[in-house]
């Protein structure tokens, strides 16, 4: 990620029509195809998919943010076909394997894997085996998948937000992952309300789910700031858990 494009004599930069942006894709879509080696075989479903996903985020994003993303992230939305999605103070980016480096050092703080892992942490070549079967995902699951969250005001990444599909249940859950430095500053309430907007709005989802350990109270919080009720109790990935659910209004 460079710098964010400044303002012209205090004014914001001009957004680019649609349609020229649309071609820039349609371009580096091709360009990314070609570069994988792949020239054939482009499903139809993919086509709709990007052409859906390019126009949600050309018109959700600030024109301050779409230069900011870059050519480069261009060619990567292109094969993920998830869209980058905004909020008042943060950018988040569809995972990409140059974001291993990212969650290494969010993984390396036993504080941050207190309640997944009971503080036990990751290594690299855990998030280089992971990060390859998050992108398979999102490359099944247009739409869903996660997202690598930056401030946009410093650029520094904070962790990352998810949308997907629960083990063995097929419900789509919001879940987060924060560096300790940005707790309690209301990030992840703003970020998991984008997050359950792009569920119900763009995907057409009708129900979102959360779980969180009975004694994570402040992860507790934020899934019932954002607007989600709980409903029980289950067993995820091996761990007792809360079940918390939201209908689509």
């Amino acid at each position: 990620m460079g710098s964010y494009a400044q303002p012209v004599n205090g004014q914001e930069p001009q957004r680019l029509p649609f349609f020229i942006y649309f071609l820039q894709h349609v371009f580096f879509f091709f360009l990314s195809f070609i570069s994988s080696g792949r020239t054939v075989g482009i499903r139809f479903s993919e086509i709709l998919a990007g052409v859906f996903c390019t126009y949600q985020m050309y018109s959700r994003l600030s024109p301050r943010a779409i230069p900011q993303l870059g050519y480069s992230h261009l060619c990567d939305m292109a094969r993920s076909v998830t869209p980058t999605l905004e909020t008042n103070r943060l950018l988040l980016v569809p995972l990409q394997m140059k974001h291993i480096d990212n969650l290494a050092d969010l993984d390396s703080d036993p504080e941050v894997l207190r309640y997944i892992t009971d503080g036990e942490t990751r290594d690299r070549k855990h998030q280089e085996e992971a990060v390859p079967r998050v992108l398979n995902y999102m490359q099944e699951n247009p739409g869903l998948g996660l997202w690598i969250a930056y401030l946009k005001e410093t650029n520094e990444f904070i962790g990352w937000y998810i949308l997907k599909h629960l083990p063995d249940d097929g419900e789509v859950e919001v879940g987060f992952r924060l560096k300790k430095e940005f707790w309690s500053k209301g990030y992840s309430t703003e970020a998991g309300k984008a997050l359950v907007n792009h569920g119900f709005e763009s995907l057409g989802l009708k129900r979102i789910a959360a779980i969180v350990r009975p004694d994570n109270l402040a992860s507790q919080a934020v899934i019932k700031n954002i607007g989600l009720k709980e409903e029980g109790t289950g067993t995820f990935y091996g761990i007792h858990c809360l079940y918390f659910g939201l209908e689509k209004p």
